[in-house]
């Protein structure tokens, strides 16, 4: 009989032990998952493509309200010069006519460093002018005064302006050399023939 209740003294006791160490395992704090850095994709930088600046090119003087804009100002810029008193305009496409009136203070007469001084001058004002023609014939700047006259009264077409400025250009760069007259005598009539040049725009 007592080797029973030792025999069931040992078997609770071995019970006990089995379940504390099921216990204890139970309770074992697990290992802690091993985090690895994430690897942050770095973000692919696109170059902007540069813009280019495409330069524009000037049309020139294309209606009659450029005309009126460009010839004052041409003409402003242009009697500040000491050695004139008053300066016309014309501007029309890429040519620019101007007549001038010398002051009383100077005897120069139109020189080439006249001439310079109001092609920078024209140039300087307007951009698209590549073309200028001085003239201080009183014939010549009498026309050009005539056709701004029309230009400011719109009596006159911008395509009837440019052919008026092709002429008169063509006149100042050769004025000896637009008209030719022969004059042939017979014994019984006198023939005179007049030859007319092309109209050209040659930089004075």
């Amino acid at each position: 009989m007592k080797k029973r209740w030792i025999l069931l003294v040992l078997m609770v006791l071995s019970v006990a032990v089995l379940s504390g160490c099921a216990s204890n395992a139970d309770t074992l704090p697990s290992p802690s998952p091993v985090v690895s850095p994430m690897m942050t994709e770095t973000p692919m930088v696109t170059a902007m493509p540069t813009a280019t600046v495409t330069p524009t090119v000037q049309a020139g003087v294309t209606t009659l309200e450029d005309v009126v804009r460009v010839s004052t100002a041409i003409k402003k810029e242009v009697e500040k010069l000491s050695e004139l008193s008053n300066a016309d305009v014309l501007a029309a496409g890429n040519i620019a006519l101007v007549g001038i009136q010398y002051d009383t203070q100077y005897q120069g007469g139109l020189t080439d460093r006249i001439k310079q001084m109001i092609e920078q001058r024209v140039q300087t004002t307007e951009k698209s002018i590549t073309v200028t023609h001085v003239t201080d014939d009183k014939k010549m700047v009498q026309e050009i005064q005539k056709i701004w006259d029309q230009v400011t009264k719109n009596e006159i077409t911008f395509a009837e302006l440019q052919t008026r400025v092709l002429e008169l250009a063509a006149q100042i760069a050769n004025p000896t050399n637009m008209n030719t007259n022969t004059n042939t005598n017979t014994n019984t009539n006198t023939t005179t023939t007049t030859t007319t040049q092309p109209i050209t725009t040659p930089a004075s």
